[in-house]
């Protein structure tokens, strides 16, 4: 099969990357850091907007994967944030 010009323009495309100088895991920690206290949904809803402000796509599903499955657990474990009774996420 023969390659038609724009097919060889296509492949030969690079996907253009978005540099944003905050991660997902450090809106996380903002996140945490300007709510003081919150619950595990309105700390991923607010590292998604600041993700975004920084300039990276809005993805909560995204956002509550990393967030909820890594980095809040993980701040838990090394006793960086504790939550309460209540289920709201504090700094420690």
């Amino acid at each position: 099969m023969k390659k038609t010009k724009k097919q060889i323009t296509k492949k030969n495309q690079k996907a253009k990357v978005v540099a944003t100088r905050l991660t997902r895991a450090e809106a996380v920690v903002q996140a945490i850091q300007q709510l003081k206290s919150a619950t595990k949904e309105e700390i991923i809803k607010k590292s998604d907007d600041l993700f975004a402000k920084a300039g990276g796509k809005s993805n909560l599903k995204e956002a509550s994967w990393l967030g909820g499955s890594y980095v809040l657990p993980a701040l838990l474990a090394i006793g960086a944030v504790v939550v309460d009774n209540e289920g709201l996420y504090k700094i420690k």
